[in-house]
């Protein structure tokens, strides 16, 4: 064996190793890395392949337990510049260490769903799913996920209030499985990992919404039903000719400049008219719009019937970028994100309001802060464990993908895959898809030095 050959095996072995990114915590109004302290900005995308009809709990998959289509997904969204996808629908029985450790080597954090359709708390009536059964499903998705140091945050529930009606009865169950997961969580050991909201953008029940979940009872500094961020579907600003006052995103910003929890776009990208020129991207990070949002997640991976897709899988299992994924891609290219990572120390140290009838405006909204006693079962499960399948990051490899997938042109997508990075992934440090496919792998010497080098050579 020459002794460039050499060098290559051993370097090979180093760099598929199992090398997990930083665990990113809540310091007041921010994400930050745990270990260099900057701010951490959201850049994601949500990842619903095949939308939420597709899962089928019976089917021994969903959408993190197929490495292959992963693998794939995972190049595509490190080249878009993603660092974050939001995952909606897993099954905890599953494994989902491949899938995983596949994001992890890419660079990019998972933000899970503990709910899907058929398990969820009912908004029409909350206290009637509120159960050991329900609960015993989100702690397996707790356990699932938990170990694996790229999982950045949980959502305990997705727009349970949506509605006046919905504000009188639901609000209390949003903190008490809150406070459920993070007990199980805590009693499993490890890492706190945060526990938040995704709440609909309706804007009479947002204000209410966001002090009920972010208020600490009897003002108690450690109140573990209380969300640790929240994420906002947003949908307003729509069209070419829209902009951050007649896209109603000055009001957010208002609303939340004195946040004391983080806040981001779980879902954002209007797409009426069609097709979307995502002019709102430069909007959300910028330090002069929405100083206190921590990012965004585009709706969504691929295409479905609503059309929000960024690509298109197609029937002989190959796939489609779309023209949204480009122009998606080129506007995060133009954001400065190392102006928006210096955190801010003085908003770090806001103190939450106290849970009381103050902080709520409107009549019909609850504000009684009575949180519901955990069911019957729930402390013992609790304490000794659900006992399900725990995961783990493991070595996967090879990260070439050998699935075709297309541009936007029809021409194929050239030399395809992950490339193994140290750190969060950003858009200023991935290649574009149109040079990537001329010019070799993607991030070929992005790394830069020996590392960067080897990243070619290994292909």
């Amino acid at each position: 064996m020459t002794m460039r050959n050499t060098l290559l095996v051993g370097s090979a072995a180093l760099l598929r190793g199992v090398a997990a990114l930083n665990h990113i915590v809540v310091q007041g109004q921010d994400f930050a890395d745990s270990v260099t302290g900057d701010r951490f900005e959201i850049v994601g995308v949500d990842y619903q392949p095949g939308g939420e009809q597709a899962y089928d709990p019976t089917s021994g998959v969903d959408v993190l337990s197929t490495p292959d289509a992963c693998l794939r997904d995972a190049a595509l969204l490190q080249r878009l510049g993603a660092n974050t996808i939001r995952t909606y629908n897993l099954n905890p029985d599953l494994n989902h260490d491949e899938c995983a450790s596949i994001f992890n080597a890419a660079g990019i954090y998972l933000i899970i769903d503990v709910n899907v359709p058929q398990e969820s708390i009912n908004r029409a009536d909350p206290s009637s799913s509120y159960n050991v059964g329900y609960l015993n499903r989100t702690f397996g998705i707790i356990d699932n996920f938990r170990s694996y140091d790229n999982t950045l945050a949980f959502f305990s529930s997705n727009e349970l209030v949506n509605d006046d009606q919905t504000s009188k009865e639901d609000p209390p169950y949003i903190r008490a499985v809150t406070r459920d997961l993070k007990q199980y969580l805590a009693a499993r050991g490890g890492r706190a990992i945060p526990i938040g909201y995704s709440a609909a953008d309706v804007r009479n029940i947002l204000v209410d919404t966001t002090n009920y979940i972010s208020c600490h009872v009897d003002g108690e500094d450690n109140d573990i039903s209380r969300s640790d961020f929240i994420g906002v579907n947003g949908y307003s600003w729509c069209g070419p000719t829209s902009n951050f006052v007649t896209g109603q995103y000055s009001e957010l910003a208002e609303f939340y400049a004195d946040t004391t929890i983080p806040v981001f776009f779980s879902e954002y990208g209007c797409n009426k008219p069609q097709p979307r020129y995502w002019n709102e991207v430069l909007s959300i990070y910028s330090t002069k719009d929405m100083p206190t949002f921590s990012g965004g997640l585009a709706y969504e991976w691929t295409q479905e019937a609503n059309d929000y897709g960024l690509v298109q899988l197609n029937d002989n299992n190959t796939l489609s970028l779309l023209r949204d994924y480009n122009v998606l891609q080129s506007q995060l290219k133009k954001v400065d994100f190392g102006a928006i990572t210096t955190r801010n120390e003085t908003a770090a140290n806001l103190k939450p309001p106290t849970c009381s009838a103050d902080i709520i405006t409107s009549g019909a909204f609850d504000s009684e802060f009575n949180i519901p006693d955990q069911p019957d079962g729930v402390a013992d499960l609790i304490k000794n464990g659900k006992g399900g399948i725990q995961g783990k990051l493991v070595d996967v490899g090879d990260l070439t993908v050998h699935t075709a997938v297309y541009n936007v042109d029809g021409s194929q997508v050239k030399n395809l895959a992950v490339s193994r990075v140290s750190g969060a992934n950003t858009p200023s440090s991935t290649t574009s898809t149109a040079a990537a496919a001329s010019n070799g792998p993607v991030g070929g010497m992005a790394m830069g030095g020996i590392f960067g080098m080897l990243i070619w050579l290994l292909g």
